[in-house]
């Protein structure tokens, strides 16, 4: 992987994770970003962007109710 791809992954990555948990990705996106990143980056990604989501969701509802 050379040093201009490897340093667009990260984004990448994310990008795919975000579209993935609102639905608005294309199938050609799709595709192409499972080509270029593994399935255990995929994965990894979204369960920590989740518990992020979910943390974030806990805290504000805290500061609401008290």
């Amino acid at each position: 992987m050379s040093e201009i791809a490897s340093a667009k992954s990260p984004f990448r990555l994310f990008r795919t994770v975000v579209s993935a948990f609102f639905g608005v990705r294309g199938k050609s996106g799709s595709d192409n970003d499972l080509a270029n990143l593994s399935i255990r980056q995929i994965v990894f990604t979204a369960v920590i962007m989740m518990a992020l989501f979910v943390t974030t969701i806990v805290l504000i509802v805290k500061t609401v109710v008290q």
